[in-house]
């Protein structure tokens, strides 16, 4: 999504004219695009939600659509030059300037889970799964080069991580 904007505040690592160029030759519908979805009880998105992002206390499902869905809500204003979302920047460790990235720029160093929800995600390689469970919340991120996939178990409400 950052690649498509000339908005500066939405620029990240990895940016260059020459990709935005490229890109913007195609006819894409950028607000069809999901920022995330719900598997089971698990949310899934390309670089994690971090507790230190959203900075809410015993978060409920209910609550976190809202903010899930404003961050959808954004894609309406991403060639906006006066419009900044939070959740499409990058934060430092990334090349941006806010503090922590959000669901799209989220680096692992930073992650910290939000009580009471479960996560799937990537955007950080690594050359294993992180895995991480306690009393009140549960992620992996899974990016390891295309080495690993989850697969989700509806009677269980459990991802499995299989190797590729």
């Amino acid at each position: 999504m950052n690649y498509i904007t000339e908005n500066k505040a939405l620029k990240c690592g990895g940016y260059t004219r020459d990709k935005y160029n490229i890109i913007k030759q195609y006819d894409i519908d950028w607000n069809k695009m999901p920022l995330y979805c719900w598997v089971g009880d698990w949310l899934c998105t390309h670089a994690g939600l971090s507790h230190n992002f959203v900075k809410e206390e015993n978060m409920e499902r209910l609550a976190l659509n809202d903010i899930l869905d404003n961050a959808t809500d954004c894609l309406k204003t991403i060639h906006d030059p006066t419009e900044a979302n939070s959740f499409l920047q990058a934060g430092k460790s990334r090349g941006g300037e806010l503090e922590y990235g959000g669901i799209l720029w989220g680096d692992y160093s930073e992650f910290v889970d939000m009580a009471n929800v479960k996560q799937i995600f990537g955007h950080t390689p690594n050359t294993k799964v992180r895995h991480v469970k306690t009393d009140l919340s549960e992620h992996y991120c899974i990016d390891t080069q295309g080495r690993h996939y989850a697969v989700y178990n509806s009677k269980t409400d459990r991802m499995m991580v299989k190797v590729v």
